[in-house]
């Protein structure tokens, strides 16, 4: 006679069950490893929480945050989302040397992001939040989390006095007030007509950016900062009728050559590479002008490079006078690292320079009362809005 075999009942294994076996599984070696290397891993997380926090930072520094109200609520439900993500994962992994080191290096950074969108609370409440939570419930020992915290919170005090002293000492008494502004006919400017309430009879001015350099996203603009020229300024106070218009590239050196037959324009070592004048560029330079690895770099030296028992033979240079002149072609101006400057006639350049140069063959100008106050054209050829002439007083503001 053979005995049925009992089959296990799955209906009276509970959650209680699983959630048993699921804590032996957990506790025993194997799984005891398995959770030490996901911890591992997931900390790995806050690699990209610190870059996201230093790009943050630049972004805060280099342009304007600009929310308009209608999105404010949106904003602040992603940025509070991305924080609380980042919050879970900082604490759960706050004993991995990554995340800790992380939250530490990270700290000097937020300072940026506060004093650059102060006015923004939206943006603030939600990373104020993540940075108190991840940083006092962080893995690192009591002692070195207290010394680096007054350390970070003396940097804090002292950062925003610097930033709110420099920012008075740049404010004046006049009162300025935005009263146009606008987009260039092909749209690549923006302009803004300021009118100054001082003392005297008042002043109004005109000032130019680029409008295509700026970070758009769904909810937000990061409009550049730095850039703004001032093109026009008018005293005392009087009407300003601006009117864009667009002039072709050959129109416009027809105009300029009218003016001014002798027109020349300034070129840099990039602009030369552009005209494809490199192979046939040189220039002269003073010795004694450069520095002494600069020299070095072109083989010669001055007699107050030599030290000691130190020859210009021995050395395997050529020994000049510190007033003597050279005259150097391109590349070894490059190697030298000495800068380039070429003084190219307008009259010389053909249209297909020009264009090589950069030079729009559509170009957008601005003219102010019947006067034309800038032209696009010049302003490439000038790099007017070249990173190299950035205005850090626009900082700031």
């Amino acid at each position: 006679m053979t005995t049925p075999i009992k089959t296990a009942n799955t209906a009276e294994f509970g959650i209680g069950d699983y959630l048993k076996a699921a804590k032996t599984a957990v506790t025993s070696e194997k799984g005891k490893r398995a959770m030490a290397i996901f911890r591992f891993v997931l900390s790995l997380v806050s690699i990209f929480y610190l870059v996201g926090i230093i790009k943050l930072a630049y972004y805060s520094v280099f342009y304007d945050l600009v929310i308009p109200a209608d999105m404010q609520t949106k904003f602040c439900w992603r940025i509070s989302f991305i924080c609380l993500f980042f919050t879970i994962i900082l604490l759960y992994t706050r004993k991995q040397f990554i995340t800790k080191l992380s939250i530490m290096l990270s700290m000097p950074f937020h300072l940026f992001i506060f004093l650059m969108n102060y006015q923004y609370l939206v943006l603030l409440i939600p990373m104020t939040i993540m940075i108190l939570l991840t940083y006092l419930f962080s893995g690192v020992k009591e002692g070195p989390k207290t010394i680096f915290g007054a350390i970070y919170v003396m940097i804090y005090i002292i950062g925003t006095f610097l930033f709110l002293a420099a920012g008075k000492l740049l404010t004046t008494t006049s009162v300025e007030t935005m009263v146009e502004d606008g987009v260039s006919a092909m749209g690549t400017y923006r302009y803004q007509v300021t009118q100054v309430d001082d003392h005297a009879d008042g002043s109004t001015y005109l000032t130019i950016e680029p409008n295509t350099i700026d970070l758009l996203m769904s909810d937000c603009k990061l409009m550049v900062k730095g850039y703004k020229k001032r093109v026009y300024v008018k005293r005392p106070v009087t009407d300003f009728k601006v009117g864009w218009t667009t002039e072709t590239r050959s129109n416009i050196t027809d105009q300029i050559l009218a003016i001014n037959p002798d027109a020349e324009f300034t070129l840099n070592s990039e602009q030369v590479e552009m005209l494809g004048v490199s192979d046939t560029f040189h220039s002269e330079y003073t010795v004694g002008n450069m520095n002494v690895f600069q020299r070095r770099k072109l083989g010669i030296c001055i007699e107050k490079d030599l030290i000691g028992e130190q020859t210009a033979e021995s050395e395997g240079l050529t020994l000049y006078e510190a007033e003597d002149k050279i005259d150097l072609n391109y590349e070894q101006i490059k190697t030298a690292g000495l800068s380039v400057s070429y003084d190219a006639k307008l009259a010389e350049l053909t249209d297909a320079d020009l264009a090589a140069l950069g030079v729009p063959e559509e170009c957008d100008v601005l003219v102010v009362n019947g006067k034309i106050v800038f032209r696009e054209y010049t302003a490439v050829l000038e790099r007017t809005f070249d990173p190299s002439n950035v205005n850090f007083e626009s900082f700031l503001d």
